[in-house]
């Protein structure tokens, strides 16, 4: 195959490269460069067949293995998304962030105080000696949704007092 037909090669002169990584490339495959050694490998494959043709010429009788009669394993999708799904719901539950979330919308009344008790779940977030940027975030997000949805319910309220 000529290189001037390869697309992606083509692409591969916008690329710029510094000398020192041009440098440790080279090293690379110069540590790498051996000497071919035939020897070190075989070839099943050809083996076997050999070994088939001298019973053949040695009058042998040559039986061709039974193939498995176990039936292949069915897999149900849709059973496993929905163990997948409820796996997901389950480990969802189980969560800290979720946890901390719950006690302290038990604490402040549930979502209608506003946004204290989102600033707690992420404070409570925050606080555990385990707490990731990931899962500080995940309150915050939580917390910033359900704010989203209290506004739009109370707008909805408004509208509807107004009409």
């Amino acid at each position: 195959v000529d290189p001037g037909e390869i697309e992606e090669l083509a692409e591969l002169d916008s690329i710029e490269v510094n000398e020192k990584e041009v440098a440790m490339a080279e090293s690379l495959v110069v540590s790498l460069t051996a000497d071919f050694q035939p020897e070190k490998y075989s070839d099943e494959y050809r083996e076997q067949v050999m070994a088939l043709i001298q019973m053949k010429a040695d009058g042998e009788e040559i039986a061709a293995p039974e193939a498995p009669s176990e039936a292949p394993k069915v897999i149900d999708i849709m059973a496993a998304l929905e163990a997948s799904v409820a796996a997901a719901k389950e480990a969802r539950s189980n969560h800290p962030a979720q946890k901390s979330a719950q006690k302290s919308k038990r604490k402040s009344g549930g979502a209608a105080s506003g946004g204290a008790a989102s600033r707690g779940a992420v404070a409570a977030a925050a606080k555990r000696p385990t707490a990731t940027k990931a899962s500080i975030k995940q309150a915050a997000k939580k917390s910033s949704k359900k704010r989203a949805a209290a506004k739009k319910k109370a707008a909805t309220k408004r509208a509807a007092k107004s009409a």
